[in-house]
């Protein structure tokens, strides 16, 4: 069970922090990510592969990376969002799986593939009917399984659960859920399932940086997600790529990836 966890929480962004960040500090050519309780391996594949990956399609902005144990990350994080100046990205190491792992219920007889995943969308759309003033994101789609073309019963599923209006959903993770010979062509039936269902003002672009570079690099991903959303009108795109986001995780408006 631990190994499920060696890459178990790359925080997309530290919301409560960036949401009293000056503008100015969120418009900046820079990118701090705080990374705790890592192994050298992990900092290894960081510095040489998932880094340069991204300088490669983002020379013009400066990665501060900063490293951390976890004998004070309880008073790090609270004085993060104390005083609105935490770092953009927070990683947590394989270390957080040694810590804690033990204290996870073991999923692996759940977890082992769609038929058993699946089992797992009735009870989200029962926690979020039950919950209708709490927001919920859809994460990766939910997981479908692209790499072997099944469509049903997930985009039913995803269909009930979109019929929710206080959930949302990630356009992310389907260049791994795929496979390494993946197509647009083959994605495109989830990505209009989703659009359809949840409308772009409720569909959200996520990279998966840097768990994507599995399967593809970060400019591979969002071109691909542009050719799947050019059918959309200019403003519906605004939407998929920072408006949904904005509004849904309170962000200030700070426009869309239009160079993504």
């Amino acid at each position: 069970m631990k190994s499920r966890f060696l890459l178990v929480a790359i925080v997309a962004m530290l919301l409560m922090a960036a949401a009293v960040m000056p503008a100015a500090a969120q418009t900046s050519k820079s990118l701090e990510i705080y990374i705790a309780g890592a192994t050298q391996d992990e900092i290894d594949w960081f510095n040489n592969t998932a880094f340069p990956a991204f300088q490669k399609d983002h020379a013009d902005v400066k990665l501060d990376i900063i490293t951390g144990g976890w004998d004070a990350f309880d008073a790090t994080v609270a004085g993060w969002i104390t005083t609105g100046s935490g770092p953009d990205i927070v990683y947590l190491g394989s270390e957080y799986a040694a810590t804690y792992g033990d204290l996870l219920t073991n999923m692996d007889p759940y977890l082992k593939d769609w038929a058993d995943l699946k089992n797992y969308l009735p009870a989200a759309i029962d926690t979020v009917r039950a919950l209708p003033g709490l927001t919920f994101v859809l994460d990766h789609l939910s997981k479908p399984p692209i790499a072997v073309g099944e469509l049903h019963p997930w985009a039913e599923l995803v269909r009930e659960l979109a019929a929710l209006p206080n959930v949302s959903c990630k356009l992310s993770g389907m260049v791994t859920e795929a496979g390494p010979h993946w197509t647009v062509a083959g994605l495109r039936p989830y990505a209009e399932v989703v659009l359809d269902a949840f409308g772009p003002a409720r569909v959200m672009f996520g990279s998966d940086w840097p768990v994507c570079l599995l399967a593809a690099s970060y400019a591979d991903v969002t071109s691909a997600a542009r050719e799947l959303t050019a059918a959309l009108t200019r403003e519906e795109q605004a939407q998929v790529f920072g408006g949904t986001a904005a509004r849904v995780y309170g962000l200030p408006a700070a426009g869309t990836c239009e160079s993504a």
